[in-house]
Order: C-alpha cells, then sequence, then structure tokens
C-alpha cells in the first residue's frame, strides 16, 4: 500500500494535467460516467495549456474487463503510466503492455478509441504521448 500511495502521489506531482485546472472545466471531461452494466467509469484530464492529456479508468467489479473500449481526444500511443493490478502492488498483472495506440475508430462522441485490459478492482491510467491528427 505504501509503494501504491508513493507512486501515486509522485504521478500527480509529475503530471500537470492532474492538478491544474481543477476549478476549471477544460480540465475535465467525463469519458463514460454511464455504464453502470460493467460498474465503469472514465474521465480525461488536461492541464492549463491542453498540452498533456491524462485519461482514467476505473473498474469496480472483482474480473478484468477485456478489450474494453474507451473514447480519446486524439491519435497516438496512449503510455500506461499506473496501473493499480501491477504485481508491484500485489495484484494480478492485468494490465497493458505498457500502452497502446489510438484506432481511428470514434467512440462515445470522441473521434478515436483505445481498446485496453481494465484490471479486476482497479484503475489505469494513460498519458497521450504522441499526436498524428
Amino acid at each position: 500500500m505504501q509503494k501504491w500511495v508513493q507512486d501515486l502521489n509522485a504521478l500527480y506531482r509529475r503530471h500537470s494535467a492532474l492538478h491544474e485546472s481543477d476549478a476549471f472545466s477544460p480540465g475535465f471531461e467525463w469519458i463514460d460516467c454511464h455504464d453502470a452494466e460493467q460498474s465503469t467509469i472514465s474521465w480525461l484530464r488536461r492541464n492549463n495549456t491542453a498540452t498533456e492529456q491524462i485519461i482514467v479508468a476505473c473498474n469496480f467489479m472483482p474480473e478484468p474487463r477485456q478489450n474494453y473500449r474507451l473514447g480519446a481526444p486524439c491519435g497516438g500511443h496512449w503510455q500506461e503510466l499506473l496501473n493499480s493490478d501491477a504485481v508491484d502492488y500485489g495484484g494480478s498483472g492485468h494490465g497493458n503492455f505498457g500502452g497502446m495506440e489510438a484506432a481511428p475508430f470514434g467512440w462515445l462522441d470522441r473521434p478515436y478509441s483505445l481498446t485496453i485490459t481494465l484490471p479486476p478492482l482497479g484503475l489505469v491510467v494513460f498519458k497521450q504521448l504522441t499526436n498524428w491528427d
């Protein structure tokens, strides 16, 4: 638990999208807050200049969600920054091999999408690294 909190705090300090624009609507957008059937939620965070974008997705059920599609605002590579199910935190190791490319397949009013493994009772965080638009 101590390592998880340490890594979570370091992530928060390192990425301005997670703490800037807290009081302004451009800093936060729901991706999907209506997936009660699968007990998941996801959202997008941006920093003040919109140069950094981060997606957070949570699964509140004890089974992993394989091939779970998330809407993404742009193409390019999305790096998995944090995964609460990592073996380092005592998890089962369900993950996304460090990241993936966004597909030009729109999902939930977004022009691109990511197809991820959403770990059981877990949270994953992705950062957009490159934009091929």
